[in-house]
């Protein structure tokens, strides 16, 4: 079995996500072949780190800027340069010979459906791993064979769009193998472990007011991941000598293990990793499109806190949730509920049987 996954670096979600179904099927069949290609990277080496640098710059400095922008390309069924990506997917199919493609990426999932319809290929499933709780139609594309996501209003999005239901599997944001083996063991002592992070970027909503009243209330001990945002980091390690820093780390799978609150930007990988740690979340304004639907997520299954706007006594509800042992209790119960929904969908079964059927 040969299996190429298609990513990108928009944020650090889709990479994990790759990551993880990757272990995923190593798992599953040990003799499998798996690449991982940045597509962005291949097409374009010379310039996809400028592409990444100008997202990642919109995303922290420029947020109504991108919703705009995610609004605008709800709606758009424009995809430039068709002909370039075409030979650029010739060549990766050429290099990789792959018996089926899994996008994590829209921008993948568009270009390889266009690819398929112009070469009319027929041999070579596309598997489509919406990486966000948020619905948008660049997730849609006419020649995906089947769509693994987060939750059921996801499902619902699709099906409302034309999509088989039955080509609909609700299997979670895929997390790697840690999340899920790390039973969470919370306070070792008496104190709260309270875990701050903001993807991978490093974006803190709201860093040094948050760990300003922190540092205040007794009983508690704060580690924040500052992420590849190295100016944040060498900030906070001058400035609170009582608090554990981190930069980007491999190790967030035992942080979040060991804590009993994650304060976070609601990425939907961050929110998986969350669930399958049975960690609760306190997320604070999110001002990003497909953040505010992750944050209703989390609202609606009662599985964190969301303070929405600046009017809310932030600190006064953060310390409520710290020290209400029975609230945090009720959101570890829901966050089990949800791992075992999700964990019932098979994903490497699911795409070995596409496979078979397209081999006949």
């Amino acid at each position: 079995m040969r299996v190429l996954i298609l990513t990108g670096q928009f944020g650090m979600g889709h990479v994990c996500a790759s990551e993880a179904v990757k272990q995923e099927i190593a798992d599953s069949y040990p003799t499998a072949i798996i690449d991982i290609v940045d597509f962005l990277e291949f097409a374009l080496p010379k310039f996809n780190t400028v592409i990444y640098k100008s997202f990642n710059f919109v995303v922290s400095k420029l947020p109504r800027l991108f919703n705009l922008l995610f609004d605008i390309s709800d709606n758009s069924n424009v995809y430039p340069f068709k002909n370039f990506a075409n030979k650029k997917i010739d060549l990766l199919i050429n290099m990789y010979s792959p018996d089926f493609i899994i996008s994590v990426s829209p921008l993948t999932s568009k270009y390889v459906s266009i690819y398929k319809d112009s070469k009319k290929l027929k041999d070579i499933p596309l598997f489509t791993l919406i990486t966000d709780i948020s619905y948008h139609s660049q997730w849609i594309s006419s020649n995906t064979d089947a769509y693994f996501v987060a939750c059921e209003e996801i499902k619902d999005f699709l099906v409302k769009k034309g999509i088989n239901s039955e080509h609909i599997y609700i299997s979670g944001i895929p997390v790697r193998q840690e999340f899920k083996v790390n039973a969470f063991s919370g306070a070792k002592g008496a104190n709260k472990n309270i875990l701050i992070m903001g993807g991978g970027i490093g974006l803190i909503p709201k860093c040094n007011d948050i760990l300003l009243h922190l540092s205040q209330m007794s009983g508690i001990n704060v580690t924040v991941i500052a992420g590849k945002n190295k100016r944040l980091y060498k900030s906070l390690k001058r400035k609170y000598k009582n608090i554990k820093i981190f930069g980007y780390t491999d190790n967030i799978s035992q942080l979040m293990s060991s804590s009993d609150i994650l304060i976070s930007k609601p990425g939907g990988i961050t929110l998986f990793e969350a669930i399958n740690t049975a960690l609760p979340i306190f997320i604070i304004k999110p001002t990003l499109a497909h953040e505010k639907v992750n944050a209703g997520f989390v609202e609606q299954n009662g599985i964190g806190k969301v303070i929405w706007n600046n009017n809310s006594d932030t600190y006064a509800k953060l310390a409520e949730l710290i020290y209400d042992d029975n609230q945090l209790n009720i959101i570890k119960n829901q966050m089990r509920c949800i791992q075992k929904q999700t964990r019932k969908i098979d994903l490497c079964k699911i795409i070995n049987d596409w496979s078979v059927e397209y081999s006949k």
